[in-house]
């Protein structure tokens, strides 16, 4: 006897019911014009085939009510039904008994539905409802409390025990829902992750902050899109592996072998050396097996590197069409063969403009933007382990080829940011 509508997940009353309550956001059903027959199978308006109600149109088709009558839709609560018993007994007239009869619910029900209203002004719960706390509820909440204020950390802290949900259950002599509830409810608090990072010595951190502040003014008004940004990173042939993201969707817990990760004490990889920059994508030099990157090594890659950015078919070439070099700067880390007097000699002399190893700061990768290039790269090429290095390599060519302009402009974007951060920090961590 009633019609459901869905919209966007929720049930609303037809016509008018739909736009009188639809601020609500409360579920319900349709209007009484509109009405299902289960005997029928078929939707009908009220006056239709001369019938003025529901009773009428079940006299006149011979229908069992009781086979008639429909229950609430499933998913749709008595709750949620309240607005419609308030709708049909105050706004259309109809007695509670019929309004119950309809909906296939007690007569009582509806009448608590209409009083609450009268009371209220609205549908919702009266407030107050529910088990009460008490004292020894309170009571579990201060020994929670001073168990956190000796230690916050879930792992022994000072020679203090840590405090663990499951630790201060046991403490405080709750269950651990309890305790949860505790800690998220009535305290307010969420656990956070510790991070892992590279330790900085004071000097380390002097230099960041200086260079740093260099760096922001030689690159300001938009400059810092002429930086060329290189660096070499280590692929290896297993499966990279997040363990914040990394799940299975199961209905029980999958067989382990299915959802674990294996490692190698020494596996095998490859390293590689890249170059990116705005509007930019540097060619992927693959350096060779058991070879130490000195002076020489990357003196090498860097003449492949000049070659190939001055090819005249190459779409990212930064010369003219004269040969002579576009506006550009080359950076660097400070690995000891960057660093060293003839490669800084080699740059000077075959590119036009570069950071010195007295410019960029160092232990510094976290504002290098082709380390989040790095990090993209070993999610696509790493999805599962390799069964060789070639294959390896061969993921790695074509991983590069696919990565878009779009992203690589994103990271040149965010390092003026990152930079900001670094300064904001005076020279420290900032993530």
């Amino acid at each position: 006897m009633v019609s459901v509508i869905g919209v966007n997940g929720q049930y609303y009353w037809r016509g008018e019911w739909a736009e009188k309550y639809r601020d609500d956001g409360i579920v319900a059903a349709a209007l009484a014009a509109d009405f299902y027959c289960n005997v029928c199978d078929a939707n009908y308006a009220l006056g239709n085939k001369g019938e003025s109600s529901i009773s009428q149109h079940i006299a006149t088709q011979g229908h069992r009510k009781k086979k008639a009558a429909i229950p609430p839709p499933t998913g749709i609560t008595v709750d949620q039904l309240r607005p419609a018993f308030v709708f049909l007994v105050k706004e259309k007239g109809m007695s509670r008994e019929g309004v119950a009869s309809l909906f296939g619910v007690d007569r009582h029900t509806v009448g608590d539905a209409v009083a609450r209203f009268d009371e209220t002004g609205d549908n919702k719960n009266r407030g107050g409802q529910g088990r009460r706390r008490t004292t020894t509820d309170d009571e579990h909440v201060e020994e929670a409390r001073h168990h956190l204020e000796e230690n916050p950390r879930t792992t022994r802290r000072r020679g203090i025990t840590g405090n663990s949900v499951r630790k201060v259950a046991r403490k405080v002599g709750i269950s651990r829902t309890s305790a949860h509830r505790i800690y998220r409810d009535r305290l307010g608090l969420r656990a956070y992750k510790d991070v892992e990072r590279k330790k900085l010595t004071p000097d380390q951190r002097i230099k960041r902050l200086v260079w740093g502040r260099r760096l922001r003014r030689r690159f300001a008004g938009g400059l810092h899109r002429q930086i060329i940004f290189t660096d070499e990173s280590p692929f290896v042939i297993e499966q990279h592996h997040n363990a914040q993201n990394d799940r299975t969707w199961a209905g029980s817990a999958p067989p382990k072998e299915m959802r674990t990760v294996e490692r190698d004490q020494k596996p095998a990889g490859v390293m590689v050396w890249g170059a990116i920059g705005y509007n930019f994508k540097g060619p992927l030099v693959f350096i060779s097996e058991n070879t130490k990157v000195n002076s020489a090594v990357y003196q090498r890659i860097l003449s492949q590197f000049e070659r190939i950015i001055k090819h005249p078919d190459n779409p990212y070439k930064r010369v003219d069409e004269n040969g002579r070099w576009l506006s550009w700067t080359f950076q660097q880390d400070g690995a000891p063969s960057h660093r060293s007097i003839v490669t800084q000699r080699w740059i000077s002399q075959h590119f036009p403009d570069m950071i010195t190893k007295d410019e960029w700061p160092p232990s510094s990768p976290d504002i290098n933007p082709i380390e989040l290039i790095w990090g993209i790269l070993k999610t696509r090429v790493n999805p599962e382990a390799h069964p060789s290095v070639a294959s390896l390599k061969e993921a790695l060519k074509r991983e590069w080829r696919a990565l878009t302009i779009e992203e690589i402009n994103a990271t040149i974007e965010g390092w003026m940011p990152r930079l900001e951060k670094m300064l904001a920090v005076h020279g420290g961590r900032f993530e």
